[in-house]
């Protein structure tokens, strides 16, 4: 029997059991609008407050990828060309930003972000882009290394943000991670156990 529930602040969605599926479904991920991926975003980075859509009306170059578990939107970045402001990682035209990674909590370690991560790098690299770089949160840190991001400089504190690193990545070489998505068939199985339910 199914049952309708909430999951987070998204619609009811049948063939759920708490906040995971019930069975196996489909991880899609693509380019996404700015609008798409707003109402993850505010929930999953507060305590910063949300940016207004458009939130980067600055950036030249823009792009938005969202990963979905069935109809869920499970995980969000956005990328954006634009330099790092150090001397010696400058590769004008070249680097690009990530910026508002944000992955419901349900969807967390199950590997939405990575696919975000993923096809933004390809996404980076069809555009020509060399570098990409960002502030990513300190709680973040192992995700970044994990897909072979370096850190700069230690921990950064700004009031009214989480404790952050900057990590910045030469797109010379796949990531670990890359290697396991190009393994993987184009739509991967996201599989979530919920025995004991």
């Amino acid at each position: 029997m199914k049952r309708e529930v909430k999951v987070n602040n998204y619609s009811s969605h049948p063939g759920t059991i708490g906040q995971v599926p019930l069975a196996d479904t489909d991880l899609r991920v693509c380019l996404i609008s700015e609008e798409a991926g707003f109402e993850l975003r505010t929930m999953a980075l507060a305590p910063a407050p949300p940016k207004p859509v458009p939130a980067y009306p600055y950036a030249d170059e823009v792009f938005h990828v969202g990963a979905y578990c069935g109809p869920l939107l499970a995980s969000v970045g956005s990328f954006i060309l634009e330099d790092m402001g150090l001397e010696e990682m400058r590769v004008p035209g070249s680097a690009w930003r990530i910026r508002g990674m944000a992955t419901a909590t349900e969807f967390r370690r199950l590997g939405f972000a990575s696919a975000v991560l993923e096809h933004g790098l390809r996404e980076i690299r069809r555009r020509g882009g060399v570098l990409v770089w960002c502030n990513g949160r300190t709680t973040a840190g192992g995700f970044y290394r994990h897909h072979s991001f370096r850190q700069i400089g230690g921990e950064r504190n700004i009031p009214g943000l989480q404790p952050h690193y900057r990590f910045a990545r030469h797109l010379g070489r796949p990531s670990a991670g890359a290697c396991k998505l190009a393994r993987a068939a184009p739509f991967r199985r996201c599989h979530v156990d919920v025995r004991g339910s």
